[in-house]
């Protein structure tokens, strides 16, 4: 039915959120962010069609009035979009109708009855109503480029701007992409280095005089590196006391002894200002002053060495001077400093020290020299008190467990910076362990790796990984808490006792619950959501009964920088150590352009991997898949970690490789088609496949949707013809749900439920977060039932035989933003 009503103005975004019968027969419209009414009004429409105000918060303003029509959709009753004067409103929420996800289901828990939505979520059913969105679409397209008065008024408006604001050079990292750029179209992240440095941009557009930005410096492109890397000669105090700015500096620590993720200081001051060796080293900094600085540049470099005691000896201060672990500017370090700690402009906060494995470090600072030589060459201008990183050969890190073909087994993996027998001990009492297993050890090298960086060594490339340990768990009973530690046989360090449930009986009455997200990132490096994400799964795995976890494809972004694996476990490992961790490989793990022959650890001996005509594969970092080879192990039942599939309570999960060949007769594809051939039913009623890319997603982004298309054109039959439930993916930074029973474009058509969830912490893709902003494929709306670009992860629950229930969770508070019910 169609209802016509009189808001306030309504400038900013709506969203409809339609409450389950239930709770209530109310809709209820909440207006956010709107410039006459800063909070939120709620209005109700009852049965009878009035409008009644419940509530409105004080405004100045709301005089103004407009009108809206709201409208429901043929295909959910509740799917409702509003068209305000010119701007385009639409929303998804619970259905009320018999029709709806709760045909049948009147016993739903309170829990899953209302359903928020955001201002950035569209419902493509709700687009069906709005009859001028293809000419809309094609608009957008035909308009490629501005017209000359148009391009005469943009340059005239910028020159003035520039003038009038002495904006004289745009920055570095600001750049215009151009959509039909294929080359722009691959999204960087910044990969961070190990101390998590910064760079200053200055010349902030729109600022005010002297504003800088402050961002995460690369650990791929750095210039700090690059000034160091190149360095001739090192020189000791003495070697150059006669050239300018020359001298001794004091470097002081808060501690002698730090452990991984603990806070640490370092303040920097010129030794001819006294200090008080009574006072504890923490409140030892000295006031900033030219005077008292003199010695210390902007210019001079801080660099982290660290080394184990005994098995390299103490480092050489001068002939090891390029063997170190970060580095960064006084400057940069001033700068970032300033923006939170005014006072403190001589003092570098780290406020989580990484896992370095090894045991002893210490700061350098390195200051420019001149000499008569045409070589480079720098000056040790001080050095901090030796310090130790606590346990840091064996502490064991990145612990995460695994399943494995049998329900009977659970595989945990962990890391020490030390070799030794790994050992797990285990029990159904948290007091007595009385079940142990040893394992087995290995590792790899840059040699082991196709290209650079992941191949060379340095800041910011390889990074020795440790000793890999996995150790298997077995006759588990199902279904029961364990609780277990890990360490080595002969080593004195444990982690602390951890617990994990074991897996229900295999069977079609067997209910469980997993989350499930893709294109991760580790913290800030790209990844602003990643943190959030980890959080929010975290608190599933503890409290909500959540029996796994599931990745799937781009878990850490490191791109061939090593100590990225270690950052990225650290933040996972408080789910990955209750709950068994499910990974794909995507991209950012495998793609490579050369030096594969002999080191692809997926078995294809080609020197660029996979490489179709119409395929977006270019290179990640020179890994090819590498270290999640070392670092993973799942089920064997395939080809390693690239393909496999195992059997969980009532579902089969295949786990595909979108980064290698699935066209007919390839490998995969004659692996996929006989695993899909042996499924039994009657014993696994829930039919999972779960790819990196998907086969379907309404983001016109051109080299990745010939590549989906094309990978859609090899296995879209197989998933018809084995009637596959639910197809999970991500690559696309974003949240989509395509309608029931997709399969060739059209919705309810014998195909699976198609979703991508590439939203588990990685950049929007362009930074397109708004809606507006994104070029959707011309009719994608039929076959797209909700899409949205916010972080969050999926949680699907297997109710029983006939019935499964997927929801979006969104990072924000963990409210659920989308869900739908699949039955049989």
């Amino acid at each position: 039915q169609n209802s016509i009503v009189t808001l306030p103005n309504l400038d900013a975004r709506m969203v409809v959120d339609q409450i389950s019968e239930t709770r209530s027969a109310k809709t209820v419209v909440r207006v956010k962010r709107c410039s006459t009414l800063p909070r939120e009004t709620y209005f109700t429409f009852s049965d009878d069609g009035e409008v009644h105000l419940e509530r409105l918060e004080a405004s100045s303003n709301i005089a103004t009035r407009s009108v809206c029509m709201l409208y429901r959709t043929e295909r959910f009753a509740n799917q409702i979009p509003l068209d305000c004067a010119s701007s385009k409103f639409a929303a998804l929420s619970k259905t009320m109708s018999s029709d709806g996800f709760y045909s049948g289901r009147n016993n739903i828990p309170e829990t899953y009855d209302n359903v928020p939505l955001l201002p950035n979520a569209y419902s493509a059913n709700a687009f069906r109503n709005a009859q001028e969105l293809d000419n809309i679409i094609a608009k957008k397209r035909k308009k490629k480029f501005c017209s000359p008065s148009e391009f005469v008024v943009t340059l005239i408006a910028l020159t003035a701007f520039r003038y009038l604001f002495g904006v004289t050079q745009m920055p570095d990292d600001l750049h215009v992409m151009d959509l039909q750029d294929h080359e722009n179209y691959r999204h960087e992240h910044v990969v961070p280095t190990l101390l998590y440095t910064t760079k200053i941009v200055e010349n902030v557009i729109g600022g005010e005089n002297g504003e800088y930005l402050v961002k995460l410096a690369s650990a791929l492109k750095n210039e700090v590196y690059d000034r160091l890397n190149s360095v001739d000669i090192f020189l000791c105090h003495s070697q150059s006391s006669s050239s300018a700015g020359a001298g001794q500096v004091k470097l002081m620590l808060d501690k002698e002894k730090v452990l991984f993720g603990e806070a640490m200081t370092l303040t920097w001051s010129s030794l001819d200002v006294g200090y008080n060796d009574s006072l504890p080293k923490l409140h030892q900094r000295l006031r900033y002053s030219n005077d008292n600085d003199q010695l210390v540049d902007d210019s001079d470099i801080i660099a982290l060495y660290c080394w184990v005691e005994g098995t390299k000896g103490e480092m050489e201060q001068l002939e090891d001077a390029h063997k170190y672990n970060d580095a960064t500017t006084i400057y940069q370090v001033k700068k970032a400093a300033a923006k939170l700690f005014p006072q403190d402009r001589n003092t570098w906060r780290i406020s989580h020290f990484p896992i370095i494995r090894e045991d002893s470090c210490e700061f350098r600072l390195w200051g420019n020299v001149d000499t008569d030589a045409a070589k480079k060459a720098m000056v040790l201008k001080g050095t901090s008190a030796k310090f130790e990183v606590v346990s840091s050969l064996e502490t064991p890190t990145a612990i995460h467990l695994a399943l494995t073909t049998s329900p009977t087994e659970m595989r945990v993996h962990f890391t020490t910076g030390s070799s030794g027998n790994p050992v797990v001990f285990y029990g159904t009492d948290l007091e007595k362990l009385t079940q142990s297993e040893e394992g087995k050890t290995r590792t790899y090298a840059a040699s082991d790796m196709c290209e650079a960086p992941a191949n060379e060594t340095g800041p910011g490339k390889f990074t020795d990984p440790g000793m890999l340990h996995d150790v298997l768990m077995k006759d588990l009973k199902p279904d029961t808490r364990y609780y277990y530690k890990v360490g080595l046989r002969n080593g004195n360090v444990w982690s602390s006792v951890l617990s994990f449930i074991s897996a229900p009986p295999v069977g079609p009455d067997s209910s469980y619950t997993f989350v499930v997200f893709a294109d991760q990132g580790c913290p800030a490096a790209g990844s602003e959501g990643a943190r959030g994400i980890s959080a929010g799964v975290a608190t599933e795995v503890r409290d909500n009964n959540v029996r796994a976890v599931h990745i799937v494809g781009d878990l850490s972004y490191a791109d061939g920088a090593g100590h990225v694996y270690d950052s990225w476990f650290d933040m996972i490992q408080p789910f990955s150590s209750l709950a068994p961790l499910m990974v794909t490989v995507g991209n950012h793990e495998y793609v490579h352009t050369t030096g594969g022959i002999g080191k692809d650890p997926s078995g294809v001996n080609t020197a660029d991997g996979y490489q179709p005509p119409w395929g977006n594969y270019h290179d990640e970092g020179g890994e090819c898949g590498v270290p999640l080879y070392k670092r993973f192990i799942m089920p064997d039942s395939g080809n390693s970690i690239f393909w496999y599939s195992y059997d969980y309570a009532s579902a089969h999960t295949i786990v595909l490789s979108s980064e290698h060949d699935l066209s007919p007769s390839s490998v995969q594809y004659d692996w996929l088609l006989k695993d899909l051939q042996n499924v039994d039913k009657e014993k696994t009623p829930w039919l999972i496949v779960e790819s990196h890319r998907p086969l379907y997603e309404p983001e016109n982004i051109p080299p990745e949707r010939s590549t989906i298309e094309g990978i859609r054109k090899e296995i879209e039959p197989l998933m018809f013809e084995f009637s596959v439930d639910l197809f999970l993916s991500g690559h696309y930074h974003s949240y989509f749900r395509s309608c029931k029973g997709l399969f060739k474009e059209l919705c309810n058509n014998g195909g699976p439920q198609y979703i991508s969830i590439g939203t588990g912490g990685a950049t929007m893709f362009f930074g397109n977060e708004t809606l507006e902003d994104i070029d959707f494929i011309q009719n994608s709306w039929k076959w797209t039932d909700f899409f949205t670009k916010k972080f969050g992860y999926g949680r699907v629950t297997f109710a029983n035989a006939t019935s499964l229930h997927w929801e979006f969770v969104s990072d924000d508070g963990l409210l659920v933003l989308d869900n739908v019910w699949l039955e049989k």
